[in-house]
C-alpha cells in the first residue's frame, strides 16, 4: 500500500486539498475511523484508490506548532481501537520529542518558505 500511496501522490498532502488528515494538522485533534468509506471527509483517492477503511491518525506537535501527522491505516474496517489510537498518540509525541531539535534547527536555517504538507506512511 506504501508503494501505491507515493506513487498515486498520496504520501504529501497539501493542506489545499483538505481532508481528515489536513484536519488533524490544523487542529491539532486527533482522528479514529472504522468507516472511512463512509466518511465524506476523507479524500476519495485514499478510501477508492488505496482503499482504506480505518484510519488512525494523530499530530506530531513541537513548540505549540503541529509539524505533522503520524497516521496508521488499513484495508480492514473497524481495524482499530480506541486504545489503539491513544498509542499513536503516545507515539506522535515520542517523535515530537525526537525530532524538535531538527526541526528547529531546520527551521532556523531555511529562509525560503515551502507549501506545507502532511506527510503520512504507516500502514497495517
Amino acid at each position: 500500500m506504501g508503494r501505491r500511496q507515493r506513487h498515486l501522490g498520496l504520501d504529501r498532502l497539501p493542506l489545499s486539498n483538505r481532508g481528515r488528515t489536513v484536519d488533524v494538522f490544523q487542529t491539532g485533534a486527533s482522528y479514529r475511523t472504522g468507516q472511512a468509506d463512509a466518511d465524506p471527509e476523507v479524500l476519495r483517492g485514499v478510501k477508492g484508490a488505496l482503499g482504506i477503511r480505518s484510519i488512525l491518525a494523530a499530530p506530531i506537535q513541537t513548540d505549540g506548532a503541529c509539524r505533522g501527522v503520524f497516521e496508521v491505516t488499513c484495508a480492514q474496517p473497524d481495524r482499530f481501537a480506541v486504545e489503539d489510537l491513544r498509542f499513536i498518540e503516545s507515539v506522535a509525541r515520542w517523535v515530537a520529542r525526537r525530532a524538535s531539535p531538527t526541526w528547529t534547527a531546520c527551521s532556523c536555517s531555511n529562509s525560503r518558505v515551502r507549501s506545507p504538507t502532511v506527510v503520512n506512511k504507516v500502514f497495517c
